[in-house]
């Protein structure tokens, strides 16, 4: 799972005579760096002028946590989760409106026939069993509501074990499956897209940063907010994600709702009027 990673320069002088630097890890054409783009453009007035570029080290998510808090970078985006927020300095504001828990499923072209005969939530957990990260913050979403997990620590390592048949669908974002799909061919080439169905479930992605850093988070948060009133931010998001939810034919789908017992304390709720008409629980 990727992510962001900024590191700043001065946050400028009231008379802003210099212009902060953020540097982010990589993807600069992702939605992501563009909403983060588009709440700094909404505080230039008051907070100055900004530059960015690009970062060059990757990082786990649990590296990415401690480091942020050693102050190596300033602001990063994870789903949020109570353990989570209780190290962090969340901005409450979630920047991808719930789609982070819109699954689809990557299968075995061999197992295509029997996914489109699965009529209930039930007959997807007792026939078949998920892959999934050892370490993704959403593992405990598929065993709390009952499925049957295969685990790699390693990502490339589930396109392998698909491949193989060593378990029986890899449930992927809609925003990432069909980069998914051309990324990993070699490796899966029998690898598909499944089309008749789908999870939901509940996930709160903010950027983050650390507990004191709360002039950063006050101005990115006043971007967002800015950004919410005029309706730009919903603008940017349906851009980049509306031609992927006409190409999932959600309508068409059976979407099964698992409940997530890891949902932030602190909020905010997840809001999917931009693109599910009919909200999930």
């Amino acid at each position: 799972m990727g992510f962001l990673l900024l590191t700043l320069g001065g946050m400028g002088t009231p008379a802003f005579a210099e212009s902060s630097t953020y540097v982010y890890e990589k993807g600069p054409d992702t939605y992501e760096i563009a909403l983060l783009r588009l709440a700094l453009d909404h505080t230039v007035a008051a907070s100055g002028p900004y530059s960015l570029r690009e970062f060059g080290e990757e990082l786990t998510e649990s590296r990415a946590l401690v480091a942020l808090n050693q102050g190596r970078f300033d602001v990063t985006f994870m789903v949020l989760d109570p353990v989570r927020e209780k190290a962090i300095l969340p901005v409450r504001i979630d920047i991808t409106r719930g789609i982070q828990g819109l699954r689809l499923f990557l299968v075995h072209r061999d197992s295509l026939a029997g996914f489109s005969e699965v009529k209930t939530l039930e007959e997807l957990r007792d026939r078949y069993v998920a892959g999934f990260g050892a370490q993704w913050s959403d593992l405990p979403v598929l065993l709390s509501n009952g499925f049957h997990v295969e685990t790699a620590t390693e990502t490339p390592a589930l396109y392998q074990m698909l491949e193989h048949k060593r378990f029986d669908f890899f449930p992927r974002g809609v925003n990432e499956i069909w980069d998914n799909l051309d990324q990993h061919r070699e490796a899966a080439p029998h690898m598909a897209v499944e089309g008749s169905l789908a999870l939901f479930y509940p996930l709160v992605q903010c950027f983050i940063v650390a507990k004191t850093n709360l002039e950063l988070a006050a101005r990115i948060q006043a971007g967002l907010e800015a950004s919410l009133v005029d309706g730009s931010m919903k603008r940017l998001f349906l851009r980049f994600h509306q031609g992927l939810l006409q190409k999932a034919a959600l309508a068409s789908r059976r979407i099964f709702s698992l409940v997530n017992p890891a949902l932030p304390l602190g909020g905010p709720v997840v809001d999917t009027s931009w693109w599910m008409p009919d909200p999930r629980p």
